[in-house]
Formats: C-alpha cells, structure tokens, sequence
C-alpha cells in the first residue's frame, strides 16, 4: 500500500490586531493522517516553546508580528508514513502598541486674570481621546477639556491645583504626571517713597522698595512727568535748588502689573543769608557799641558774635550785641 502523509493546519482567534496583553488561541484547524494521539509542539518564531504541548495555544504575551506554528507528530506506524511528522505553515499575530504618552504635560503660571495652558502629546491604537482632571476631578465647563492642551483664561486663586490628563486609545488609557498651576505675584510696592525738608544745595534721595514676577523695572516721576534716566529704586537728585520742590513718584513694573507710589513732597528750604550787615563804628573810650545784623533762613536762627575771631560769651548770642 502506499505511505501517507501527515498535514496540519492552525487557526488563530485573532482575527485582526490584538492589543498588548489580550490572550491569542492558536489551535488545529485541520489535519490528516495523525493517528488517534497526536503528540503537539507549538513554536514560537522557530523555537520551541516550552509546555506548549497540547492541542492548542494560548498566549497573552505576543509581540507585534510574532511567527505562531505547530509541529504535529502522527500515533501511526512510521512504515505507513512518508514523514513522522508534519509542521504548519505560520500565523503572526499583529499586536497594537498600548496608549502611551510621549510627552507630559509642564507645570505653568500666569498673572491673575491671565492664562495658560497645558499640552500632552499622546501615541498608540485609534482615536486617542483626552480627559483633564484638576485635583483629580474632571474640567467641567471647558471645551478644551477633553482635547490634548486644557486652556485656562481669566486665572483666579481658585485656578491653583495639580492638573492631570486621562489619554484613552483602543488599547487602553494612561493618566499623565502632575502639572501644578500657580498664580505669579502682582507687581506691589513694599515700601513707599519718603523725604524730609531739604536745605538747598544738598542732595535729596527718595528709595522705593517693591515686589512681584520676574525683574522690576522703575521710572521716577516729577510732577507727574517722567525723570529721564531715573530707573533704578533709588532717586538720587544732587545740589537741589527750589526748581526741584515739588512731587516725586515712582512707576514699578514687574511680569505681572505697573503700580505707581504715593507721593513724596521735597520742601527746599532756603540758605541761610544775611540781609543788612553790622557796620563799623568809632567811639570814644567808655562809650558803648551797639551793633546789629538783619538774617534770614529756615527754621529758628542762632547767632554767635565773635571779637577778633573767638566767640563772645554771655550775651554775643543775639541778633544785636
């Protein structure tokens, strides 16, 4: 009689791309001249697998395009067979990439009032859709919420939170890390610009102290109008003379906001000067001098007669001696 030839044929209960981790069943769809027990050895890309002896295969760890075939031994007499054995043809399996985030989401401030936004960027099977969470809670009332950059406008205190995004494909979701939102300090001033009555001539120096985001920049004012090249905290105005009376101010800026100072009035009071002159005088020995001096200045006047150079004590302390 003539010898038979053992065949096998597999099938696969994948019938498209499978996602990572769902189990793939790979049994005998047809065979022939096998015997009543077959022996079974299933491969995996060439190799053999270890356990898998039985009819069927059952896998959930399969990579994309992994090679599936079975070698299958026949129970019957060798002398009635051309081969022992027969091996399958192969299966790959297509295996989708799992939803994954490729790059998170930053930490981001703003200005009150301001906005901002959050950016992730997403990768794997299908549609990808995207779910924003604030403290945990899903963004409600905001379109761009369920969209891979969540806006926030017009910023407010109740804005500051931890913000995470939910990135759901066909095969499966991923929840992005942290991202904290802050409000960034508006731009205030701390300490305020003041100055005492000043003597003409001398220098007046006005100081203003302030905080707020990122660098301060400053421009004095006099009057209202700015002061070219007076900005820095300090205001430093040499050999003032009474043009300079009048309103100093400051504009701060920083990242968030301009705030403007309160006022500060420099009084330039005047130098002291002498308006009549004592005037010599010739007596007769025993006769008394009188001499006298007409002065003006700010504030309470002292004087202090002197004869020949040295101070005259007692009464060489008034306007007439």
């Amino acid at each position: 009689s003539t010898a038979s030839t053992p065949t096998v044929a597999i099938q696969s209960s994948a019938a498209s791309a499978v996602c990572p981790g769902v189990p793939v069943t790979f049994s005998v769809n047809t065979s022939a001249n096998m015997g009543s027990g077959p022996s079974y050895q299933w491969k995996l890309n060439g190799t053999n697998i270890q356990n898998a002896t039985t009819a069927t295969y059952v896998s959930s760890a399969l990579a994309n395009n992994d090679q599936i075939s079975l070698e299958m031994t026949s129970s019957l007499s060798p002398v009635c067979l051309t081969a022992a054995s027969a091996q399958s043809s192969t299966i790959a399996t297509a295996v989708s990439t799992s939803t994954s985030i490729t790059s998170q989401p930053a930490a981001s401030s703003a200005c009150a009032s301001g906005s901002t936004s959050f950016t992730v960027t997403g990768a794997g099977q299908g549609t990808l859709t995207y779910q924003w969470q604030k403290g945990g809670v899903n963004v409600t009332g905001n379109q761009s919420a369920t969209t891979n950059v969540l806006t926030l406008s017009g910023v407010s205190a109740s804005d500051i939170a931890d913000y995470t995004v939910d990135v759901t494909g066909s095969c499966g979701s991923v929840t992005s890390n942290t991202a904290a939102f802050t409000i960034n300090p508006a731009t205030s001033i701390t300490s305020q610009p003041t100055i005492s009555p000043q003597c003409v001539g001398s220098n007046a120096t006005f100081t203003v102290a302030g905080t707020g985001h990122n660098t301060l920049s400053y421009q004095w004012n006099f009057n209202g109008s700015a002061i070219s090249g007076a900005t820095s905290a300090t205001l430093v105005e040499s050999s003032i003379t009474s043009a300079d009376a009048g309103q100093y101010s400051v504009v701060v800026t920083g990242g968030c906001g301009s705030v403007t100072s309160s006022n500060a009035q420099l009084t330039v009071q005047p130098a002291t000067t002498i308006a009549t002159q004592p005037s010599s005088v010739t007596l007769c020995a025993g006769n008394n001098a009188n001499f006298a001096v007409t002065a003006s200045g700010a504030g309470s006047l002292n004087y202090q007669w002197k004869l020949n150079g040295s101070a005259v004590p007692s009464q060489g302390t008034n306007s007439s001696y």
